[in-house]
C-alpha cells in the first residue's frame, strides 16, 4: 500500500501509526505470538477511533491517542449521523469488541486451563482487516481498482501456517504435504489462483507433478479447475480440509 496516497485527508505521522500497528497484529498472529497480537490489536483500535471520531469534522491530530472511557466512546459514535454508517453502526462495535478482547480475555489474563489465544488472536486480525478495509473504502486516495484491490486483499483467509507480501505466498510449514500446501495456499489467495502462481508459491516439484496434483484434488472435488479458464478455485471440500489443517496445527502449538 503506497502511504503517500492511500489516505491523503490524514496526517501523514497518524497514517504511519495506523498502518504500522495493523503490521505488527499481523506480523504477531503469523508467527504465532497471539497475545503479542492481541495487544498490538489494541493499540490499533485506538489509532482507528481517533480517526473515526474526528472524521466528521474532518480535523484530524497527528497522532493517536485514547479516551478515558474507551468503551463508552466507542458506543457514543453510534450516535454521530455526520459518520458513514459503516463506521458508525459496525465500526463502533468491532473497536468495543478488539478492546475487550485485549483487557479481558488471555491476551492480558490467565483465566482458564484451555486457552483462546489462537482464537482470540485470530478473531482480533479479522476484525482488525475489516477496519482497515473499511477505512481504505471510506478514505481512499487511490483509484476505485486500487482501493477495491486492497480491500479484497484484505479479504482474504488469513492463517498463521501461510505468509503472504505483495510478491509471493509461502507456507511456513515443512511437514505439510503436498496437496495440504497447495489448498492453505488457495484458500489464502482469496480461494482462487492460477497454477503458474501455485507453481511459485509452493516452490517445489514440477509443473507436471503440480498439474498431476490439481487432477486428483479436482477429481476429489476439493478444488474446480476446467470451469475458470486459468484459473482454479477451491471448492467447499477443499475449504474444510484447511479448515482441519489449522486445527490441528493451533492444537500441536
Amino acid at each position: 500500500m503506497d502511504r503517500e496516497k492511500l489516505f491523503p485527508a490524514l496526517p501523514k505521522s497518524l497514517v504511519g501509526e495506523l498502518l504500522d500497528e495493523f503490521d505488527e497484529v499481523q506480523a504477531g498472529f503469523y508467527e504465532g505470538k497471539w497475545r503479542v497480537s492481541g495487544l498490538n490489536a489494541g493499540r490499533f483500535c485506538e489509532v482507528c477511533y481517533t480517526i473515526i471520531s474526528n472524521s466528521s469534522t474532518g480535523k484530524f491530530p497527528s497522532h493517536a491517542s485514547k479516551p478515558k472511557d474507551f468503551i463508552g466512546s466507542c458506543k457514543k459514535l453510534e450516535s454521530d449521523s455526520a459518520l458513514p454508517h459503516g463506521l458508525r453502526m459496525i465500526g463502533s462495535r468491532v473497536l468495543t469488541t478488539l478492546y475487550e478482547i485485549r483487557n479481558n480475555r488471555d491476551v492480558s489474563h490467565t483465566t482458564s486451563l484451555v486457552s483462546p489465544s489462537f482464537m482470540d488472536s485470530s478473531l482480533a486480525l479479522a476484525n482488525c482487516k475489516w477496519l482497515l478495509a473499511e477505512l481504505v473504502r471510506e478514505f481512499h486516495g487511490v483509484s476505485e481498482s486500487e482501493a477495491q484491490s486492497i480491500v479484497d486483499n484484505l479479504s482474504q483467509y488469513t492463517s498463521p501456517l501461510v505468509w503472504a507480501d505483495s510478491n509471493v505466498r509461502r507456507v511456513l510449514d515443512n511437514d505439510l504435504n503436498f496437496d495440504e500446501r497447495l489448498l492453505l495456499l488457495l484458500a489464502s489467495a482469496g480461494g482462487e489462483a492460477t497454477a503458474d502462481d501455485l507453481l511459485t508459491w509452493i516452490d517445489s516439484g514440477s509443473k507436471k507433478y503440480l498439474n498431476s496434483r490439481i487432477k486428483k484434488l479436482h477429481d476429489n472435488r476439493q478444488i474446480e479447475s476446467k470451469a475458470y479458464g486459468e484459473n482454479i478455485r477451491i471448492l467447499p471440500n477443499g475449504n474444510r480440509r484447511v479448515e482441519q489443517i489449522a486445527r490441528a496445527s493451533a492444537a500441536t502449538d
